[in-house]
């Protein structure tokens, strides 16, 4: 059974979540010895070891109404899987022919916060994902809390495949860590850190008041914030920000090995979101030490209990005794690696 897999998505992008599972989810099927394909952009080979279908085109449209189509017509699979973006509608005509098209949906963050997406996003996004809630043969997801959530909007058969996260190790060099804490002026210890995309599901406003609240009570943090700018860039936003002044700091994307130092010195790791699909960045930050307070939100509770404080949004006063009191978990890493990649099944007999 030959298999397609588009990642022509990762090129000229920051690798981050979704990019990482899409390589994860190639890795995967590849040790599986499947018979697989990974459709790139030019320059974004992974391994030697792996079969690649190079498409020399760098524009995402123009891959998508011809590279993609011509590799399903010449390789003739029996899967095409789109783990970073769903296709063009077009390519479910292949379905004709016997293909089965596969998109992975993450999450609904299109249809629960669509008021939020940029016009670019609403035109080149979201009908792609109602189309794949329409149109696929099948869809995979991250999540049970998202494969719930799925099935109210679609009569295709759905498939939680999970996640897979790779064991997080830090620098060996004392001194990396002390130049990476340096390059971002905070002190082992005496920060705390989130890691999103700066959007509005992200709830990033409510953890600004949090912030401004513990720090006018004298205790003195500061606030990391890692990750890119993606919207919501608002007065209030703005305010916010300017009411706790150097006491907060946007990183913007940092490497891997960065990262790995940022979770493991930090005080907490905090999120907020209103809603996730699955919520990597915390699970990341617990397997390095990270003491985790999030949001309780669905998707937090299915992949991080036992490992977090959970918040409701609507007290900052209970937000405040939390940090203040450090509220500790205790977390074996080995165990929390082994339980979290036990829920990665990842089985392409089920999508034929």
């Amino acid at each position: 059974m030959k298999i397609l897999i588009d990642l022509t998505g990762l090129y000229g992008r920051k690798h981050t979540g979704v990019e990482n599972y899409s390589k994860e989810l190639f890795n995967e099927l590849c040790d599986q010895k499947l018979d697989v394909i990974g459709i790139f952009s030019k320059e974004d080979q992974l391994s030697k070891d792996q079969k690649h279908a190079i498409s020399f085109f760098k524009n995402r449209v123009i891959n998508d109404f011809f590279a993609i189509p011509f590799f399903i017509l010449k390789y003739r699979p029996k899967v095409v899987i789109f783990p970073i973006f769903p296709p063009l509608v077009l390519i479910y005509l292949f379905r004709l022919l016997g293909v089965k098209i596969v998109p992975v949906v993450h999450d609904l963050a299109f249809k629960r916060y669509s008021y939020t997406l940029s016009l670019l996003a609403k035109i080149y996004l979201s009908y792609r994902y109602f189309a794949a809630l329409k149109f696929s043969s099948s869809i995979i997801t991250v999540s049970e809390h998202v494969k719930l959530d799925i099935m109210q909007f679609t009569r295709c058969e759905i498939y939680n495949f999970g996640q897979h996260i790779e064991s997080i190790s830090l620098p060996n060099s004392k001194e990396i860590i002390h130049t990476v804490l340096d390059r971002y002026s905070v002190v082992e210890g005496e920060y705390i850190l989130s890691v999103s995309t700066v959007e509005p599901r992200k709830n990033l406003k409510y953890l600004l008041r949090i912030m401004i609240r513990f720090n006018q009570m004298g205790l003195n943090t500061k606030l990391l914030l890692v990750g890119r700018m993606g919207w919501n860039s608002d007065k209030e936003l703005n305010g916010l920000l300017e009411e706790l002044g150097d006491k907060v700091l946007f990183t913007g994307y940092v490497t891997n090995e960065e990262l790995s130092v940022l979770y493991s010195n930090c005080n907490y790791f905090m999120l907020m979101s209103l809603y996730e699909g699955f919520g990597r960045t915390p699970l990341e930050a617990a397997l390095l030490g990270a003491q985790v307070v999030v949001s309780d939100i669905p998707a937090f509770r299915e992949n991080l209990d036992g490992l977090a404080t959970f918040l409701s949004l609507d007290d900052i006063e209970v937000a405040i005794d939390v940090l203040k009191n450090r509220t500790h978990h205790e977390i074996n890493t080995a165990t929390l690696l082994e339980v979290v990649n036990d829920k990665w099944k990842v089985d392409v007999e089920l999508l034929v």
